[in-house]
């Protein structure tokens, strides 16, 4: 299963956010659909797991967990 979470940058955040899941890794269309707003190597990237780059204070992040896993 392949997990899509966002995290914050900012003082009162508690860790990493849900997004969506998938049972399959998502496409780049799946993604591109649900990610409006995200140029095509931004979603690349996500595709690639994602994080932060350097100073954003948003950023997502796409983890491959099985059944029962914790993140």
């Amino acid at each position: 299963m392949w997990i899509l979470t966002s995290e914050h940058n900012a003082y009162d955040q508690f860790g990493e956010y849900f997004e969506a899941a998938w049972i399959k890794k998502p496409t780049r269309q799946q993604l591109k659909v649900f990610l409006t707003g995200y140029t095509e190597e931004g979603i690349d990237f996500i595709l690639l797991g994602g994080g932060r780059k350097a100073y954003e204070d948003y950023w997502m992040i796409l983890r491959e967990v099985e059944e029962g896993e914790a993140l």
